[in-house]
């Protein structure tokens, strides 16, 4: 298994690997906002682009762009990497999805394409360097009991 080397083009990062099959699996990345996540669903002829989304009980959807891909899984910290990964479904269009709860706390990510090719999410919440080169997405799952933090009240006062 190995990282993917990715260059840097004018609208975002590529790659080109060929697999033990033989077959060649092209990865794109669009760059992205560094203050929100955007998502390729419009416009899926951009290449691989994944989008990682958090509802308000904790469960974590998980979606990116392989339409060559013939396996991809989500594996991580949650997963104890390889240990456990989890199978992302095959959707319509290109598109592999799964959705999976983690306790709430930070965790380094990737996709694992065809059991040989790490792919990040340029998506996720973030990038960190990984221990083998390249990149690891960032995912952060808040607690859904923890309370909202309030910002304090400012009143003016009338001058006596």
């Amino acid at each position: 298994m190995r990282n993917v080397a990715m260059r840097q083009v004018r609208c975002g990062f590529l790659s080109q690997v060929k697999t033990s099959q033989g077959r060649y699996i092209r990865v794109r990345e669009r760059r992205r906002s560094l203050d929100r996540t955007l998502s390729d669903e419009e416009n899926e002829e951009r290449g691989a682009g994944g989008v990682v989304s958090i509802d308000e009980g904790g469960m974590a959807t998980f979606r990116v762009y392989l339409p060559d891909a013939g396996r991809v899984q989500l594996v991580g910290d949650f997963t104890r990497w390889q240990e456990s990964p989890i199978e992302m479904l095959r959707e319509p269009g290109g598109w592999w999805r799964v959705q999976a709860a983690p306790a709430p706390g930070e965790y380094e990510f990737q996709y694992l394409i065809d059991g040989e090719t790490w792919l990040p999410d340029y998506a996720a919440h973030g990038l960190v360097p990984g221990p083998f080169g390249g990149w690891q997405s960032r995912l952060h799952v808040l607690d859904p009991d923890a309370q909202a933090l309030s910002k304090p009240e400012h009143r003016a006062e009338k001058a006596a």
